[in-house]
């Protein structure tokens, strides 16, 4: 919990000033207290956000302010010359830092901007939260402090709690409060209220008092006033009550009699049975009884329990009667034996029903409470509280209220007859504002209805649109009490060329109601024409833009602006409207005004000096044909469209900055168009779109400073001929350059930079489009704590110049898509602070030439590579680590790496090559690694050795955990494998070892569940020269045998072949299928003897009826395959000509081996397998 204070006055008014902040420039500091021209407040970090409290209305110049910010955890609150002005939740705790507390400045903002121009005086800072009257007393208070809260409550046709708060005593225990009221608001003066209480009150807090002796249906004021030996103080405005109608009447007949009041047209009513009930039911007669105190009554509502039994006839009906003059005019409702309910009239007589709902015999006699409303022209029926049926009609405005039976047995209870207000009133704006002039307005609307009783108007108005909520308007003007019709008022003290909105407000008994959608005005310039002074002016609608002379003037009878000789004074647009430039035309500042908006066609328009800016402000829209020559762009909040000239030329900006902000649009739609200048151009927050358009850079552009930035391209071209296009530039925004179509240019030696400044993230997406760079630097994560993003998804990137990926500080390089062509070396973690991170999922990324990709390049640095699809090609060395004290990582998982050099790294540096699936073709692998693991987990591995030659200067492991993947080293025709002097190669279980090449020197290894096959799907040689084999037990030799010739392991020169174990699997050419030709078939081919024993290997898999054995015949491995002469038989054809009791048993005999064969058949309830025993019956076939 914190709480923060400061009196301050200021001389002058920047747009923002710190008047105490914890924390520098571009970082989120725990809290700030700050004044700007929109209003003062406080804001403060809580997880991860920013939030605020703040006035509105600009902070004054000239005159002292107390200003302080509290926050007690949950809530920020600011507090301006004591008293509380705005609050807003907080997400959690406020955040810390260890930054220093500085008072009247935003220290270390570049652009000079925060700096608080007055004078400061009595800063506190607390470790606490400070009360409302604690607030009040910083700010001299000495008076106390009170309001209204709570309104007024448990209001009564008679009485009212009227309730208020002492937010503060002023220090003085001996404060008294008072709570004046009446029928008319008296303000802030004693002696306009007609009655008043006072009472001390003990503490600060709520305080109430009961009021009685009120008139009922009667609208009420109250204000609070406190007051000690300081000063008095009154709440901040008075509140409104209306007290509720009075009960005309309450009538049960438990006593048994009617009471006097009541007329029977006929004596034929009794209450005998504690209720009313009609005795005789003739529907050629009269018999309604009704209430004659009642005959004048308007707006009221009657209620009654209401029952009946014994239909008589099929139109029997139990009725209410209200608003009854006569027999003959009448509304009643009615009960009908049909199973409706209907609102009818009796109008002279003839009935007209209004409206009707079917409900059902049995809800039409059972006891049920029911309602009936007139009010105005609104009628009503309810049932149990639910309204059943309404109508308008305006027939009858008064009249009392009655009941009668037709041909049934009605009863009636507990009648209740409330008088009422009315409906709520209907109003709206009709006829807007009229009489419009700099400050003034009239203010017209209309009263549709005011719903039958007095109605009370207000009309709300103010720059900003409220709404339906009050509070939400800066200023009311209060009409009175008002008829039906025509409401209008005349408001002035408005501020001149401002947008303003307005509606209209009715209160009665019944209700409110908004005028609804708020109507809008503009008030008008009050020097419409050419300040000679000052050389302004002011466009207001259509307009022709004219002359010799490149200066201008207004031509008042025709509204137009033409020649003026000896100025160049600024032009401010406001309203809407269309104007045309003929010729060439300069101007000093160009504004286009809050809210307005212009279409500017024709000729050539451009601010005469290097200081002078082309404006658009908030809410403003501009959409520029002209031929533009604008020295300095600015688009605050609104919308600059520019589309290059009638014949799509140049626009060109070349003033001391360009900027987007407040969240603005910039859109380049047509033409060619540069900035240029000298100083820096910010799209410091919002959006600026290059489309069907160019946009040449000729001095740098900054896309994000202290907001958000976007800088779009959808088919345009973006020519950078300036030093940096720098994206995430300032004071911890994060901003994006999106490439979704079109072409971004950066000839040398010109840089594109993510992530500029610390606290700052830079993001490329490239969807589309092309990339190209000639000779220039794509720098990602440029400075220490930036960072910068780039993620390709589609488009191209090619061209020369140096590629960084986390050059001092976080870099992302995520590529899913697209085709990247690099003549110029990757490199991941430039500096001893970067951090690079290469994500290949999809695409292409090629380094060509002699050039490196190198991961982790500086001591200090970090790189990593995660390859889990597309193609990585390198055109020289894949570098990880390339120094000592660097840490640097390539995980393969997928796709295709392609180093044509040398895969290395340096002494001492921590590297890691994980190749865990895909393929990896590589010249040579550096010493320097050891022992590289070629897993296949994430999906099948390959060491392909069919695009060019590979030589291990280190020990390669193949496939060393068990797994469904298979790691493979393939060596095609042609092609050798180079073991370094004692390296290994050893192929683990589901490695494979295949090809039609040579593998030379060191040693090859196959141990449990390797598998070497010369073929792999075809006929081939896998030749070792100058290596030594060794088989391990588990292993596994694959060949594939054709008819005239089958695979084939040539080892030749030094080395040796061991055979400790292995197995052999013999297949026919392309199929699964077992070797059974009988012959003998060379295997391996050696220049030397054979360790070990050749009768270590074993046949997994034999066909039926073959011997299988190995030999070693002179300098060749051998395999016989001869037939063993045993029959051959199968159940071929099944079981046939089943009956119940008998069946046909099927076999083939496909060969009877050296001799005859005797064939027997065995069956039974039970499979005994190859076991005769086991089988319930035989027969023998001969």
């Amino acid at each position: 919990m914190t709480s923060l204070s400061a009196t301050s006055r200021r001389s002058l008014l920047p747009a923002t000033a710190y008047h105490v902040k914890k924390g520098q420039y571009g970082e989120y500091g725990n809290y700030v207290l700050q004044t700007s021209d929109s209003g003062a407040g406080v804001w403060a970090a809580s997880e991860g956000s920013c939030i605020e409290a703040n006035s509105t209305g600009a902070a004054p110049v000239g005159v002292w302010m107390h200003l302080a910010g509290v926050s007690d955890g949950a809530r920020l609150s600011f507090y301006l010359n004591g008293e509380l002005v705005s609050t807003n939740d907080l997400p959690g705790p406020l955040t810390e830092n260890s930054s220093p507390l500085y008072i009247g400045c935003d220290f270390g903002n570049p652009e000079g901007m925060g700096y608080h121009k007055g004078k400061i005086d009595e800063v506190r800072v607390y470790n606490r939260a400070l009360t409302s009257n604690e607030v009040w007393q910083l700010f001299g208070g000495a008076s106390p402090n009170v309001d209204n809260a709570g309104g007024a409550s448990n209001v009564t046709a008679t009485s009212a709690t009227l309730n208020g708060t002492l937010l503060s005593d002023g220090g003085d225990s001996g404060t008294v409060v008072r709570v004046y009221w009446g029928t008319v608001d008296g303000g802030m003066i004693e002696s306009n209220w007609a009655l008043s209480v006072e009472f001390a009150v003990s503490s600060i807090g709520p305080f109430s008092t009961n009021i009685t002796g009120l008139s009922s249906n009667t609208l009420y004021f109250y204000r609070c006033w406190a007051s000690n030996a300081a000063g008095v103080a009154w709440a901040g405005e008075s509140e409104s009550f209306f007290t509720p109608p009075d009960v005309m009447l309450n009538q049960s007949f438990s006593d048994g009699s009617i009471p006097a009041g009541w007329v029977q047209l006929l004596p034929v009513w009794t209450a005998a049975s504690g209720y009313l009930e009609q005795t005789q039911y003739n529907p050629d007669m009269d018999y309604t009884i009704y209430y004659e105190p009642g005959i004048n009554w308007r707006n009221y509502r009657v209620e009654a329990d209401m029952w009946a039994s014994g239909w008589y006839h099929c139109c029997s009906a139990n009725t209410l009667r209200f608003r009854y003059m006569n027999p003959s005019n009448f509304y009643m409702a009615q009960l009908h034996s049909d199973g409706n309910i209907y609102l009818s009239r009796i109008a002279d007589g003839v009935m007209s029903n209004l409206a009707q709902v079917t409900v059902g015999w049995d809800e039409v006699t059972r006891r049920a409470r029911y309602a009936a409303e007139a009010v105005g022209n609104q009628l009503r029926v309810y049932q149990d509280g639910a309204l059943i049926l309404q109508a308008v009609d305006n027939t009858f405005e008064r009249g009392t209220i009655g009941f009668q039976s037709i041909h049934i047995r009605g009863f009636y209870d507990d009648i209740v007859v409330t008088l009422l207000d009315g409906a709520a009133p209907l109003i709206d704006n009709a006829g807007g504002a009229t009489s419009v002039a700099a400050t003034s307005a009239t203010l017209n609307g209309y009263l549709t209805s005011t719903g039958g009783c007095a109605t009370y108007v207000w009309v709300d108005y103010g720059l900003a649109d409220g709404g339906t909520n009050k509070a939400s308007w800066a200023a009311n003007r209060y009409l009175g009490q008002r008829g039906q019709g025509a409401v209008a008022t005349n408001v002035t003290g408005l501020a001149v060329y401002s947008n303003y909105y307005y509606a209209f407000y009715a209160s009665n008994t019944a209700g409110e109601a908004w005028a609804q959608p708020s109507a809008a005005f503009q008030t008008l310039s009050t020097n419409y024409y050419w300040d000679t002074s000052t050389g302004e002016g002011l466009q207001d609608g259509d307009g022709l833009w004219s002359g010799t002379d490149t200066n201008w003037t207004p031509d008042l009878s025709g509204g137009h602006l033409v020649a003026w000789p000896s100025h160049r004074p600024a032009a401010t647009f406001f309203g809407t409207g269309t104007v045309t430039v003929v010729g060439s035309q300069n101007v000093g500042e160009i504004t286009f005004a809050p809210g307005s908006s212009y279409v500017v066609t024709g000729g050539w328009l451009r601010t005469a000096s290097t200081t002078q800016t082309l404006n658009v402000n908030t809410n403003a829209n501009a959409t520029i044909y002209t031929t533009l020559g604008s020295n300095a762009l600015s688009v605050k909040g609104g919308t600059l469209t520019l589309y290059g000239g009638a014949s799509n030329t140049a626009n060109y900006v070349s003033g001391h900055s360009y900027w987007v902000d407040g969240d603005g649009v910039l859109s380049f739609a047509g033409g060619t168009n540069t900035l240029g200048g000298p100083a820096l151009a910010y799209i410091r927050r919002g959006t600026a779109i290059v489309s069907q358009a160019q946009l040449t850079l000729q001095r740098d552009l900054v896309v994000g400073s202290a907001g958000r930035g976007d800088l779009i391209l959808s088919n345009g071209t973006l020519v950078q001929n300036t030093m940096m296009l720098r994206v995430g530039g300032y004071g911890g925004s994060t901003s994006y350059l999106r490439l979704w179509s079109g072409a971004v240019s950066i000839p040398a030696p010109h840089n594109l930079l993510l992530g500029v400044t610390a606290n700052s993230t830079g993001v490329l997406e490239q969807t589309g489009g092309s990339l190209t760079t000639s000779g220039s630097t794509i720098s990602l994560g440029e400075s220490a704590n930036s960072e910068g993003i780039w993620n390709l998804d589609g488009g191209s990137v090619s061209g020369s110049g140096y590629t960084y990926i986390g050059r001092n500080a976080r870099g992302i390089w995520n590529m899913r898509g697209g085709t990247a062509l690099r003549s110029g070396p990757v490199i991941l973690g430039q500096f001893g602070t970067g951090l690079g991170t290469l994500n290949v999922s999809g695409g292409s990324l090629t380094v060509t030439g002699a050039y490196d990709l190198v991961v982790a390049s500086a001591t200090g640095s970090v790189g990593v590579v995660n390859q889990t699809g597309g193609t990585v090609y390198v055109g020289r060395n894949l570098i990880l680590g390339n120094t000592t004290n660097t840490w640097a990582a390539y995980n393969l998982s997928n796709g295709l790496l392609t180093v044509t050099g040398l895969l290395n790294r340096a002494a001492n540096a921590v590297s890691e090559f994980n190749f865990d699936g895909g393929t990896l073709r590589v010249g040579q692998v550096s010493a320097w690694f050891g022992a590289i693991t070629q897993d296949a987990v994430a999906a099948d591995s390959m060491l392909d050795v069919t695009a060019f030659n590979t030589t291990l200067s280190n020990d390669w492991v193949a496939a060393v955990s068990a797994g469904t993947n298979t790691a493979t080293v393939k060596v095609g025709a042609g092609r050798t494998l180079t073991l370094s002097s004692n390296r290994t190669l050893r192929l683990g279980a589901n490695g494979v070892l295949t090809g039609g090449g040579t593998v030379s020197g060191g040693g090859v290894v196959l141990s449990n569940g390797a598998t070497l096959a010369p073929g792999l799907g075809g006929v081939g040689t896998l030749s070792r020269s100058n290596s030594a084999l060794t088989l391990e037990p588990g292993s596994r030799l694959a060949f594939e045998f054709s008819g005239s010739s089958n695979d084939y392991l040539n080892a030749s020169g030094t080395g040796s072949l061991t055979i400790s174990g292995g197995d052999v699997c013999l297949y026919q050419e392309g199929t699964t299928n077992a070797l059974s030709a009988p012959g003998v078939y060379p295997l391996m081919r050696y220049s030397g003897a054979v360790g070990g024993s050749v009768s270590n290997l074993v046949v997994m898999n034999p066909a039926p009826l073959r011997d299988y054995w190995f030999a070693a015949d002179g300098s060749n491995v051998v395999l016989h395959v001869d037939s063993t002469g045993l029959p051959v038989i199968d159940n071929a054809g099944g079981a046939s000509n089943v009956t119940a009791t008998s069946a046909t048993l099927n076999g083939f005999l496909s060969s009877t081996g050296a001799a005859a064969a005797e064939v027997s058949i065995y069956w039974g309830t039970a499979d005994g397998g190859t076991v005769e025993g086991a089988w319930g019956s035989t027969v023998s076939v001969g």
